[in-house]
């Protein structure tokens, strides 16, 4: 790999590392260069997934398009965590 290639991944995973923004997206992919190496078909359901801008309860709620952010099963927010590891 070309040294100013290694070099753009270092600077962009020192973002990344130091971004407060996009943590679901980081639980998918903890490094840049986890990124880099996958191949996935992106669609508008998965990049509001990732991004955490699903059409859910807790995002309705944040713009008080929802009295409420909690999920039909009364345990927690409807947020995308809960939707893919808790239901």
């Amino acid at each position: 790999m070309p040294h100013s290639k290694r070099r753009g991944q270092k600077k962009w995973q020192a973002e990344w590392t130091a971004s407060n923004k996009a943590d679901a997206t980081k639980q998918y992919y903890p490094s840049v260069q986890n990124s880099l190496g996958t191949k996935l078909k992106l669609t508008a359901e998965l990049a509001a997934v990732l991004s955490g801008h699903g059409k859910t309860r807790a995002y309705l709620y944040r713009f008080k398009l929802r009295d409420d952010a909690r999920c039909m099963c009364g345990h927690n927010d409807q947020n995308i965590d809960h939707l893919l590891f808790q239901n």
